[in-house]
Order: C-alpha cells, then structure tokens, then sequence
C-alpha cells in the first residue's frame, strides 16, 4: 500500500521567500531594464532597485530564520555544489548592483547631499552596475524555481516545468508591482509603459496558464506522488479560486480588456480604476501559487 506524507521541513517563510525573490529579482529586471535599454527614466530604475534591494531583504531575513540555527548560515557558503550556494551568490551580488545603481540617483535627495562628494567616483560605474543587476534579477528570479525542482524525493517538484512556472510568475508579479506603483505616481503616469506592461502581463499570464498546464499533465503521467500532489491542489478553494480564478484568468481579461478596449474613451476610465485591482490580485496570486506548491510536497512511502 502506498501512502504519502507531506514534507515538513518547509512552510510559510520559505514559500514567503522563494515568493519575494522572485519578485525583487523582476522588478529589478524590469524597471532598470526599461531605464538602460528602453527609455530613459531614472526614476523608475530608481525606484526599482530599492524596491528590489527592500524586497530582497526581507525575504533573505525570512530565509534565516526559518533555519532551526540561523547563526550557522554561513556553512551555505562552504558548499559551492549547492543551489543555495550560488542563489546566496546571485543575491548578493544582485543587491549591490542595485546600491551602486541607485545611489548617483539619489546623491541629490535631502540629507544625502552630505555626502554627495564621496559618491560622486560610482557615476562611471552606474550603467555597468545597471547591466549586472538585468542579469543577476534574471538569475534571482529563475534561481527561486530551481531551488524547489532540485528536491528528487518529492515528485512533483522535480519537473523541469516547475523553475518555468515560478519564473514566469514572477515577471508578472514584476509587472503587476510596476503597474501598481505608476497607478499610485499619476505624474509618472506614461501611457507608453502601461500598456506595455499591461501587455507583457497578458503574455506572462497566459504562459503561465499553458506553463501550468504542461506542469500538471507531467504529474499525471509520472510517479503517483506527483499525480497526488497535483490532485492536492486542485481540492483547494485557495489554488483553484484564489490562484488560478482571481490570480490569473481574472486579472488576463482585465488587462486584455484594457488593451482591445480601455484606451477608447469611453472606457478609459473603468481600464484605469481597473489597474490597481488587477495587479493586487495577480500579486496575491504570486504568493498563493508557492504557497500551495509548498503544501503539495510529498513524500511517497511503498507502504
């Protein structure tokens, strides 16, 4: 008799983590791209890079207190064959491109002109430290879906479609984010660059739904641990009605009716009251997907 037993070693905090480190990779990605290689905005490179610096954090603290003896995560640095390893890495090394980024923006704030003159040497550094951020925020965001598929024990995390999944979930969180923040700054309002983020999201969400597709019809072919675990999630009110209903197919025919149909007049107004509710609903739906993924974990006994 087979029988199945949920993992336990990892909760909340973790799927809290691999959900900000996803999100502080992308948005990182996304708005310091726009600013190097799109269109010259500072300020949304700015803001940008220390949302993902904040984001990063916080998701990095959570990281080290869900271990049983935080003060030894230092041992993850002495085992360089490891996905922790190298994520630390890229984390690291993503953060500090985004200070060294940031900071000749912000030399000139209040109380920063202090110390304006000794920052002044970063100004030739900041467009390399922009490119290496790009970079590195892709690296952070595909590291969170790797980190999970590298367990073997637990079928249904070891699929190469599951690294896809919360990549590109977390670009659309990305966008979402961005989205957000241009609804709560009118005066950086372009209408340039929300409808092309509306429209990357639609792509991301509708990738996503294909993505997760493939994901659960591998698990019905593969082990029975995978087919239980994806049986798991489709039981939860949480997984079919918070992620896949209001996280996904809900905010898709928003923003595809934003894109046919908002910029007409007479619907301008109702696509732009649209925008906020949307991008929370599919920042939520980020979160509930690592969330339940992280419950459907299981262990396969033979008896």
């Amino acid at each position: 008799m087979i029988s199945y037993v949920p993992q336990d070693a990892w909760g909340w905090m973790i799927a809290t983590y691999l959900f900000l480190g996803g999100l502080g990779g992308a948005v990182g990605a996304l708005g310091i791209g726009i600013d190097r290689y799109v269109k010259r905005r500072p300020w949304l490179g700015t803001f940008s890079a220390i949302s993902a610096f904040v984001i990063l954090s916080i998701g990095s603290i959570l990281l080290v207190l869900d271990l049983l003896q935080p003060l030894k995560a230092i041992y993850f640095f002495r085992n360089p064959g490891s996905w922790i390893f190298w994520g630390i890495v890229a984390i690291s090394g993503f953060m500090a491109a985004t200070v060294v980024y940031a900071l000749p923006h912000i030399k000139e704030w209040p109380l920063m002109n202090r110390i304006a003159p000794y920052l002044a040497f970063l100004d030739r550094w900041q467009h390399a430290a922009g490119t290496v951020a790009v970079v590195l925020g892709f690296t952070v965001t595909i590291y969170t879906g790797f980190l999970l598929s590298t367990v073997p024990a637990i079928a249904f995390w070891h699929s190469a479609a599951l690294p896809l999944l919360f990549t590109v979930s977390a670009f659309s969180t990305g966008c979402a984010y961005l989205l957000l923040t241009l609804w709560f700054i009118p005066k950086h309002n372009e209408a340039w660059l929300t409808e092309a983020l509306e429209r990357a999201d639609a792509v991301l969400i509708i990738t996503e739904l294909i993505v997760l597709g493939a994901l659960f019809n591998t698990a019905r072919c593969c082990p029975m641990g995978a087919t239980y675990s994806m049986h798991f999630l489709l039981s939860k009110a949480g997984f079919v009605v918070g992620f896949l209903l209001l996280g996904l197919v809900v905010p898709l025919a928003g923003e595809l009716y934003a894109i046919f149909a908002g910029h007409h007049p007479k619907h301008h107004k109702l696509s732009t009251t649209l925008i906020p509710i949307l991008s929370l609903l599919v920042i939520i739906g980020g979160y509930l997907l690592r969330q339940y993924v992280i419950q459907a974990g299981v262990y396969t006994y033979p008896w």
